[in-house]
């Protein structure tokens, strides 16, 4: 019995078949567990390449709208539409939104689970095969700028009023396209009006009015600040020079105001002065009056320095305004801001004369002098726009006011000639959104 087993295992015959079979069936194995994980690794880099759309659609909603629910909702469609090799996604996702206030960016963070089933590798014991991709986009990290609009409101200027007022129906979204055009990315946009007409002689309109700061991704807050402007009457003016510099001056000092709503204010800000008239600005002292007579200012009735906004804001309060006016036509008094301050230990405002206000320019302000911009549109010519338009972050622009096109326009090409960059450097990296799981 044992000879003939042993016979039968050193015998060669008929064995051919039965070791073809099981090469076949390696060979078939092998071959095929390569297309399942050719397969496998094709869906994983689609998988990634759609998660990172997909992170990148949700930062960018999640972003504009504070909406998660729809955020998501766009996530899941565009990662269903993504699957390839018969791969399934695992339903719901993984969707991390955060947004930061401070930096004004919005991050979403995805984590991706598919899986498909195998045919070749089932016959190792591998039923199926699962790919995990993650993606984390940014959104945002622009700056917020915030736009001080000095008009010049005097008789000759209805048509400035109608232009800017027209202007405001969609300058948040013109205004974004056209910075998107010249490659800058901006935050939010809140804009107040300032309106100066001759603050030593206006009696019948003011000679200072202005808006509340409003936020204008809201589209009542823009319609509120196109009737703001528009209310206002071309009126008024006086002499031919006007308090404009005086204008400015109270513009660069005065405090940021928080917008309508409450809308919090970002330290990453880029705040522009924009000033619009055509005429001369009113000399704010004595030492000025030189100058402005050498650059052919027109006759200035009476021959005083100009007051600044707190003291007529204050006047006017006070029901004082008309005498203290009164005293202007004698040149011969104490400065006005003397007799009504203690510039030594109250600020009440600023300036003496312009080289004060260069100076405060400098060195003052809401906003450091690096995200700070003044842009004159105005005729160079006159007194003292050509002087002004030397300083540091001072910009001499032509007067664009004969539509709302150009009005825009203005702007933008105030931002875009500033070189001022409105990225925000990111938020310091962080572990892994998923806490190291």
């Amino acid at each position: 019995m044992m000879r003939l087993v042993s016979l039968f295992a050193r015998s060669r015959r008929a064995a051919v078949a039965p070791m073809m079979g099981v090469c076949i069936f390696v060979l078939v194995l092998i071959s095929g567990g390569a297309v399942e994980y050719s397969n496998y690794y094709r869906a994983r880099d689609t998988l990634q390449r759609t998660a990172d759309a997909a992170a990148l659609t949700a930062a960018r909603h999640f972003h504009e709208n504070r909406d998660e629910a729809a955020a998501r909702a766009l996530v899941e469609k565009i990662l269903v539409a993504g699957e390839t090799a018969r791969y399934q996604i695992d339903l719901p996702v993984e969707l991390k939104l955060e947004y930061n206030e401070e930096y004004h960016s919005t991050s979403a963070a995805i984590r991706v689970r598919a899986t498909a089933p195998t045919a070749f590798m089932r016959l190792t014991g591998v039923d199926d095969l699962t790919t995990k991709v993650e993606s984390f986009a940014l959104k945002g990290g622009a700056k917020d700028i915030y736009v001080y609009l000095l008009l010049d409101v005097t008789g000759s200027m209805q048509g400035l009023i109608d232009v800017a007022s027209a202007a405001m129906v969609d300058f948040e979204a013109q205004l974004r396209v056209r910075l998107e055009r010249e490659g800058i990315e901006m935050g939010r946009l809140f804009v107040k009006a300032g309106y100066f007409r001759d603050l030593r002689t206006d009696l019948s309109s003011p000679a200072w009015e202005e808006s509340p700061a409003y936020d204008m991704s809201d589209a009542a807050q823009r319609m509120l600040l196109r009737d703001h402007i528009r209310a206002r009457q071309a009126t008024g003016g006086g002499d031919t020079p006007e308090s404009s510099t005086a204008a400015v001056a109270h513009a660069l000092t005065a405090p940021l105001e928080t917008p309508v709503g409450g809308a919090p204010l970002s330290r990453h800000m880029i705040q522009v002065i924009g000033l619009w008239t055509h005429v001369e600005g009113l000399p704010l002292g004595f030492e000025d009056i030189a100058a402005y007579q050498a650059a052919g200012g027109s006759a200035m009735n009476p021959k005083v320095d100009d007051i600044t906004v707190p003291l007529y804001k204050a006047l006017l309060a006070n029901g004082q305004l008309a005498a203290f006016q009164a005293t202007l036509r004698n040149r011969d008094l104490p400065r006005a801001e003397d007799d009504h301050y203690d510039s030594a230990t109250i600020e009440y405002g600023c300036c003496r004369n312009m080289e004060q206000l260069r100076t405060e320019w400098l060195s003052r302000g809401a906003v450091k002098l690096a995200n700070r911009y003044l842009a004159l549109f105005v005729d160079q010519t006159h007194y003292p726009w050509r002087e002004m338009s030397r300083w540091e972050h001072v910009m001499g622009m032509q007067y664009m006011a004969s539509s709302p096109d150009a009005f825009i326009d203005g702007v933008v090409r105030a931002v875009v000639e500033s070189g001022v960059s409105l990225r925000v450097n990111p938020p310091p990296a962080g572990g892994s959104p998923w806490g190291g799981s």
